[in-house]
C-alpha cells in the first residue's frame, strides 16, 4: 500500500485494550492516527466469536495491530482475510514467549498473556519501523514517538520493578494463571492456581488441597480476573487473606495508556501483597 497523506485519517485496528494502549500513548502527539478495538469489552478473548461487523472493522482499517495467530486463534482466520496490513506480536524479535504450564488440547501451548511483558511491548514497537509510511508519519516524526514512549515505559519499567523488589518470594493466588509474563518481568512468583482454565470450576477435592496450600505457602493475597469465580475465591481468602480484582486486560482504565495501566498492575499486586484492602 502506498504512503498515507499526514493529514488523511489512518485507521489503526488492536487486537485487545493493552494493545490499543500502548498505540494510543505512541501516537498521543498524531492525532489523524485513529486507535480502535476489535475486540468489545464483554467478549471473552480466551474464545471470542467475532461479529459480521467486527470484520468489516478489519477490512476498513490501515493497519491491524495483534498479539499473532498463535496467541489469538479465534481471531486469526478473519484478520488473515480481511487485513490489509498486520502486525503481530509473535512475530517480532526479541520476543517473549512462555508456555502454559498447563493447557487442555483445544487451545494453543503458547501463553497468551504477551502484553503483560515490557519487553514484548518493545518488541511490537520496534516491530512498527517499517510502517512509517502507511502510518502517514515522517521517519522524524515516527523516531520521536518511538523514543519517548520507550523513555516512558523504561521508567515505569524500573518503578515496578523497586516497587514489587521486596515480594519476589511472595505466593499468591489466582483462578488461572495470567500472570506469567509479569512475574517473569518483575522476578515475582508463579501464583497458586484453582484451575487450568478460567472456565473451570474447582471440585471439593481441589477446594481442599487449595486451602491446604495455601496454608502452607501463607497465601495472603488473591488475585481475581473479572472472569474468575469470585464466590470460590472470597470462601477460600479468609483472615487476614485480601482479595484483589485485576484485570490482565486494563478493561477497569478507560482510555489509558500502555505505562499508566502498567503502574496501575504493579500498585494492584503491591498492595495485595501487603494486606492492603481493596477500595
Amino acid at each position: 500500500m502506498g504512503a498515507v497523506q499526514a493529514q488523511q485519517t489512518v485507521s489503526v485496528l488492536a487486537s485487545i485494550e493493552p494493545v490499543a494502549q500502548v498505540l494510543r500513548e505512541l501516537f498521543a502527539e498524531h492525532p489523524h492516527i485513529q486507535v480502535d478495538i476489535l475486540l468489545l469489552p464483554q467478549q471473552n478473548p480466551h474464545h471470542a466469536a467475532l461479529t459480521p461487523g467486527q470484520a468489516r472493522r478489519v477490512l476498513n482499517s490501515h493497519l491491524v495491530v495483534w498479539l499473532g495467530a498463535e496467541a489469538e486463534p479465534y481471531i486469526a482466520d478473519i484478520i488473515h482475510k480481511h487485513g490489509r496490513l498486520e502486525v503481530p506480536l509473535t512475530a517480532q524479535k526479541g520476543v517473549l514467549l512462555l508456555q502454559e504450564e498447563h493447557h487442555d488440547a483445544h487451545h494453543s501451548h503458547l501463553d497468551p498473556h504477551l502484553w503483560l511483558a515490557p519487553q514484548n511491548i518493545i518488541a511490537l514497537v520496534q516491530g512498527l519501523d517499517k510502517h512509517t509510511a502507511e502510518l502517514g508519519l515522517s521517519v522524524a516524526e515516527w523516531e520521536s514517538a518511538k523514543a519517548h514512549f520507550l523513555r516512558q515505559l523504561e521508567t515505569t519499567t524500573a518503578q515496578l520493578t523497586e516497587l514489587l523488589a521486596p515480594y519476589h518470594e511472595a505466593a499468591y493466588l489466582s483462578h488461572h494463571d495470567a500472570w506469567g509474563y509479569f512475574a517473569t518481568a518483575f522476578a515475582l512468583q508463579r501464583p497458586l492456581v484453582v484451575a487450568t482454565n478460567i472456565d473451570t470450576d474447582a471440585s471439593s477435592r481441589r477446594v481442599v488441597e487449595l486451602r491446604q496450600q495455601m496454608q502452607q505457602q501463607q497465601v495472603k493475597c488473591v488475585v481475581a480476573e473479572p472472569e474468575a469465580r469470585k464466590g470460590l475465591l472470597r470462601r477460600l481468602c479468609t483472615g487476614d487473606c485480601v482479595l484483589y480484582e485485576v484485570d490482565p486486560l486494563g478493561r477497569d482504565l478507560d482510555t489509558a495508556h500502555y505505562t499508566e495501566f502498567l503502574h496501575h498492575l504493579g500498585a494492584q499486586f503491591e498492595a495485595c501483597f501487603a494486606g492492603k484492602p481493596q477500595h
